[in-house]
């Protein structure tokens, strides 16, 4: 506990019983303080309490600019103005002016929306109160508006923000806008929140004080207090459930999912995990439930609607119209709606490792479930259920004239390794190339592998050995004519091997050189072809 400010503050220290935020919440009830806020300091922040908001920012006014570290705690079940935190990473680097437009821009569309939102509380700019903070880098807005007073903030602002947000992937809302607004922090409508205090700056970055949007004219009239969240003028319209309901029920009426027996896509579980996790990332993706399989059609995808939202095949709005994903060989991802004939659009670009693993599961013919080994049929089957020892099918003998294929694919800690382990020893007269993307994974197969050569010990000259592992940027010094008779050929974690054999920076002048040995080994080799994939 210190005193300074013109107030007595708390912070961390050995031992204590308390937190600083409770015993200056109970300093607060014995002194009748109304108003709290938060100072950065060194290590950790530290907190008061003032009798109100005037008094506070009277001592404020005498603190250094260089010492104004200060935030005003939202404490729970607080009344609170509208408030928005808007952050947004620039692609590259911006001048002031640039700045300065695209804060307006910004500000522009939140309002906008936030109207069509709204529209029994729709706001001008002049009862906006807008908060910069930005840089070069990043733009940083605070937005406040003081006409409009939510009874609890993290209860009723933040029961009306998702609705708003919802909003955005609606027919009224331009791509445009709902880009600009998704960097709008919806981390800000927590228990006991800090937000930053007009004039001030974190500490470990003095460079970026909260400072009045110049090009805002309101803004740079209006009264300190003004921009205060917790601090309610006397003519402010105050709102518990009115606004956020009210909002709500526009804000695409959210539909009931209906019951539905869950189905399993036949595609093994982690393509599936795939094309979930990439179309999560679109904008599309927040309109719809999760996606599930179809019995009979193992490369799409239902999606129920959840809901009202901008549909990209039919350029409309939809209310309750479903859809489904497709993922094509190509490894790409487009989504087709139910109520149009249009071709579907393209929402996730081409994937070529995703590709790879799409041809796999293909010649694999694998179910989620069924196993975690197999070799196609076009040579023989092996299955094996439980990877640990002992591992007992693994002396392969030759049963056709084409050379096999084997693809080992679980989980990390799963035994991918420990599989090959007991191959290579059961394949003593063999040769063997291992081909890893990283020289990290090639030390470790070096140590595990029984007389492995690791290409990093033969610095220079043409690499010839009967147990090689190597790197994809050296493949340009393997001998070929050494490694075609009972050769087995292990790509190691073939995704990303797969990548690196396509980035032209990994190889520099040698990418060509490098892919024709791939090429060669794959197809030039008499032994076994063995991939590893998570």
């Amino acid at each position: 506990m210190t005193h300074k400010f013109e107030s007595t503050y708390y912070r961390t220290y050995d031992g204590q019983i308390k937190g600083p935020q409770d015993r200056c919440h109970e300093w607060s009830d014995i002194s009748s303080h109304e108003f709290f806020v938060a100072v950065d300091e060194p290590y950790k922040k530290e907190y008061s309490s003032y009798m109100d908001s005037t008094t506070f920012l009277k001592a404020y006014d005498s603190v250094p600019e260089e010492k104004r570290c200060f935030f005003e705690q939202i404490g729970e079940g607080k009344a609170c103005k509208e408030y928005y935190d808007i952050d947004w990473t620039l692609a590259s680097s911006a001048d002031e002016s640039e700045i300065k437009r695209l804060e307006h821009q910004v500000f522009a569309a939140f309002l906008r929306v936030r109207n069509q939102h709204a529209s029994e509380f729709a706001l001008d700019e002049e009862h906006c109160r807008v908060l910069s903070a930005s840089n070069s880098k990043k733009l940083s807005l605070h937005i406040v508006i003081p006409t409009y007073v939510f009874e609890n903030n993290h209860q009723h602002q933040k029961a009306f923000f998702p609705a708003f947000q919802r909003f955005w992937c609606s027919a009224l809302c331009n791509d445009e806008d709902a880009a600009l607004l998704k960097r709008i922090d919806d981390g800000v409508y927590s228990r006991n929140r800090i937000i930053r205090i007009l004039g001030s700056h974190k500490f470990l970055d003095p460079s970026r004080p909260l400072k009045r949007a110049e090009w805002h004219e309101p803004s740079m009239l209006a009264d300190e207090e003004e921009f205060l969240i917790t601090s309610i003028g006397l003519d402010s319209i105050k709102v518990t459930n009115d606004l956020y309901e009210v909002a709500a029920a526009r804000a695409l009426s959210t539909v009931t999912r209906k019951p539905r027996e869950a189905i399993q896509s036949s595609l093994p579980k982690h393509i599936v995990d795939a094309v979930t996790a990439k179309f999560e990332q679109t904008e599309h993706a927040v309109q719809f439930f999760e996606m599930q399989g179809y019995i009979d059609r193992p490369m799409d995808f239902h999606l129920e609607r959840k809901v009202q939202g901008y549909c990209i095949v039919c350029e409309r709005g939809h209310d309750r119209e479903n859809a489904f994903l497709r993922l094509v060989r190509s490894g790409a991802i487009f989504l087709h709606c139910y109520r149009s004939s249009i071709p579907g659009k393209e929402v996730c670009k081409r994937d070529f490792a995703l590709a790879v693993e799409m041809e796999a599961a293909v010649a694999l013919r694998t179910r989620h479930g069924l196993s975690h080994v197999d070799i196609p049929e076009r040579a023989q089957y092996l299955t094996h259920f439980h990877l640990a020892p002992p591992l007992e099918p693994l002396k392969l003998v030759e049963t056709v004239n084409q050379p096999p294929s084997l693809l080992i694919r679980c989980d990390t800690g799963g035994g991918k390794t420990v599989y090959l382990e007991a191959l290579v020893k059961a394949n003593k007269e063999s040769k063997f190339v291992a081909i890893t993307p990283r020289r990290t994974h090639a030390d470790m197969l070096e140590k595990r592998f029984h007389r492995f050569e690791n290409y990093q010990d033969r610095l220079r000259g043409v690499i010839a050995c009967e147990r090689l592992v190597i790197q994809t940027e050296s493949l340009h010094r393997i001998d070929m004519k050494y490694y075609r008779d009972d050769t087995i050929l292990i790509l190691d974690e073939t995704s990303s091997l797969i990548k690196q054999m396509c980035s032209d920076k990994t190889h520099g002048n040698m990418h060509n050189l490098n892919l024709q040995i791939f090429e060669r080994l794959i197809h030039e080799q008499n032994g076994l072809s063995v991939s590893t994939q998570i």
